[in-house]
């Protein structure tokens, strides 16, 4: 799954963390196990990235004319599927909503055709997300979060899925924080060293003005990593006065 990039527009403190690893001194085998793997997605990455730098060279006539052929074969289910997905990221990376609409219609007709696809759901909650990010369309968090939850209950163990849908409550006007940590915590559950839902979960329970979860959180953070850039931050956050909810 592409990494979402958004703006937080609840606090001042804005993180944009959207994955990334570390490489400790001393390895065991379980975390070469894991670097092998995230190496793996590293030439996936570069790969996809090589192919959206090579979309940048559509002119909006060329881009306007593949979504034409899309919409005049609404049963060819692979090219809508395919043109969908990439309309995502690419809309995503320019942060360019329409396009990202054009991307959720396309990917809407594939999955009503394909309910069970689980790609094409995330991709789909990715949009309806960065759509109510970018366009503060805040009624699209919540269409955002019933498709991650279709997605999850095809796929219960999916930590990113998870931390996406405890997002939705957290930049939800107004938030609602409760439910964001219920989630986070879940994410966490199921991998404790989820480090953006940490991040997240610092916040939401500053937001909710329990700092001592809050500075528990960060200890936990500062333990699966001590060079996150966010923890300066953070840790600057909980010496503060949360605002009244």
């Amino acid at each position: 799954m592409i990494a979402k990039t958004f703006f937080l527009p609840l606090i001042a403190v804005i993180l944009s963390f959207v994955g990334g690893f570390f490489i400790a001194n001393a390895l065991n085998k379980g975390e070469m196990d894991k670097l092998r793997k995230e190496n793996e997605r590293l030439s996936k990455t570069v790969e996809e990235n090589s192919k959206r730098e090579a979309a940048t060279t559509l002119s909006d006539e060329e881009i306007r004319a593949k979504i034409q052929r899309a919409d005049d074969s609404p049963g060819d289910l692979a090219f809508n599927r395919d043109l969908g997905m990439a309309l995502y990221r690419y809309g995503a990376m320019r942060q360019d909503v329409d396009l990202i609409k054009e991307s959720a219609r396309l990917l809407e007709r594939v999955n009503a055709a394909d309910p069970k696809d689980y790609e094409v759901l995330v991709s789909l909650g990715n949009a309806e997300f960065d759509i109510a990010n970018f366009a503060k369309e805040n009624e699209r968090f919540v269409k955002a979060r019933s498709i991650y939850s279709k997605a999850i209950a095809i796929k219960q163990n999916d930590a990113v899925v998870r931390t996406d849908i405890a997002l939705t409550y957290f930049l939800e006007q107004p938030p609602k924080i409760t439910e964001a940590i219920n989630e986070f915590d879940r994410a966490l559950s199921i991998d404790p060293k989820n480090e953006r839902a940490l991040q997240y979960l610092i916040q939401s329970y500053w937001l909710k003005g329990d700092i001592g979860s809050a500075g528990k959180a960060l200890e936990r953070l500062k333990q699966v990593n001590t060079s996150n850039p966010a923890i300066p931050e953070l840790n600057s956050l909980l010496t503060r006065t949360p605002p009244q909810q």
